[in-house]
């Protein structure tokens, strides 16, 4: 029996108990936390998640709240989770009273030694390792090189199964050898859907002035530089045109010196409260992330709004980019930049093509909701833990 997709394991997975799970997030953000509730309510895994400290320093915003699963802190940033003593301390202590069924670590080079510490544990206590990942592991510059596919392979092998973020990552992931089909599920990343439509609905923006939004991260991977660049270029071609900025981080100077030279470039900082950004994202037309987008993409999809971004030499982009259908719900922009300015004025002018990308942006949304996500990943769990049982 192949798990080759939900439908193929989801006749299975029905005849299962609802799995104990432990999952391990060296960093537990906000929106991470949001669909982590949303996959222990009706019915979902008994879910004990392992959370490292909260790293603000890189533009993560943290939100206090109360959560369905069981929360247990550990004084670790994700940067040193690895060689933290105390990790593997309470690893060892979990397992051993916790009699889990799953334990979910992320595969990552910087994690590997805590990856062969659960990988020696899984012989001892009939747990099954399972990651939720990208398709293939990256050198600090994105390049996927020789070393990088066939580290990938062997860690695969010790994985028991491995939850891909989207479908076409489970794709190439098989077709490159690296992983067995078997072994291998998808579970479409996503944002809690519910919580941004429960209050929300979708419109197409006809106001004006003309908005840009940014939101995310302020790191140098977003290219903050070409944001500014950019918009300064369209800025000569639609007259009214607004850029409204969401988020913190690092690369903070490179905003904090544009507003200072742009008075119609605002800056919000970083919001978790999604009645704020729903504010920013009602107020624009369009997203435009310049850099690694990763699930912006979604969280502007969910709003009906286009998203722009580019590809190409020295932009690494992340799976989600695979919900981008360049043309149709947004830009993947990979030509000259006179070009590119020429398409986002086309989009941004054009009332028509802008309102059918806003259509059908939230229709891509709609498929991927945390609805869609929590049943792809409860299949995977119970094939993954009937297969130990």
């Amino acid at each position: 029996m192949h798990a080759t997709d939900l439908e193929t394991t989801q006749p299975y997975a029905t005849l299962m108990a609802s799995p104990a799970v432990l999952w391990i997030s060296p960093n537990l953000n906000d929106y991470k936390a949001r669909f982590l509730d949303v996959l222990t309510s009706e019915g979902g895994p008994k879910l004990t998640v392992l959370a490292g400290a909260a790293d603000v320093k890189v533009g993560h915003k943290y939100a206090v709240s109360e959560h369905r699963f069981t929360r247990i802190n550990i004084a670790a940033l994700k940067s040193r989770f690895a060689f933290s003593p105390s990790v593997f301390r309470k690893l060892y202590q979990l397992i051993r009273i916790g009699e889990f069924d799953i334990v979910l670590m992320p595969m990552e080079k910087k994690h590997l030694p805590v990856i062969l510490f659960l990988w020696l544990l899984s012989k001892l206590n009939r747990f099954r390792l399972v990651s939720y990942n990208h398709p293939c592991l990256r050198s600090s510059d994105g390049k996927v090189t020789r070393f990088n596919l066939v580290l990938t392979k062997l860690l695969f092998r010790l994985y028991d199964h491995v939850i891909f973020y989207t479908e076409a990552s489970r794709t190439w992931a098989i077709k490159e050898r690296l992983i067995r089909s078997e072994k291998a599920s998808f579970a479409s990343n996503t944002l809690d859907t519910d919580s941004i439509w429960k209050e929300h609905d979708f419109r197409v923006n006809r106001s004006k002035p003309t908005q840009l939004l940014f939101i995310g991260r302020l790191v140098p991977a977003k290219r903050l530089d070409l944001l500014i660049e950019y918009y300064e270029k369209l800025r000569r071609e639609i007259a009214d045109l607004q850029l409204d900025i969401v988020g913190d981080g690092p690369a903070a100077e490179i905003i904090v010196s544009a507003v200072e030279h742009h008075r119609e470039i605002t800056w919000h900082g970083a919001m978790s409260d999604e009645t704020l950004i729903a504010e920013r994202m009602d107020a624009a037309h369009a997203v435009f992330i310049p850099g690694h987008s990763g699930l912006s993409i979604v969280h502007s999809f969910c709003y009906g709004k286009p998203f722009i971004t580019l590809t190409g030499p020295g932009i690494v982009q992340p799976p989600e980019i695979d919900y981008l259908q360049d043309g149709k719900n947004g830009l993947r922009l990979n030509q000259s930049e006179d070009e590119n300015v020429s398409r986002i004025v086309d989009l941004l002018t054009d009332p028509d093509r802008y309102s059918a990308m806003c259509d059908a942006a939230i229709n891509t949304a709609r498929g991927i909701t945390v609805h869609h996500w929590k049943q792809q990943v409860e299949s995977a769990f119970r094939f993954a833990a009937g297969d130990a049982r």
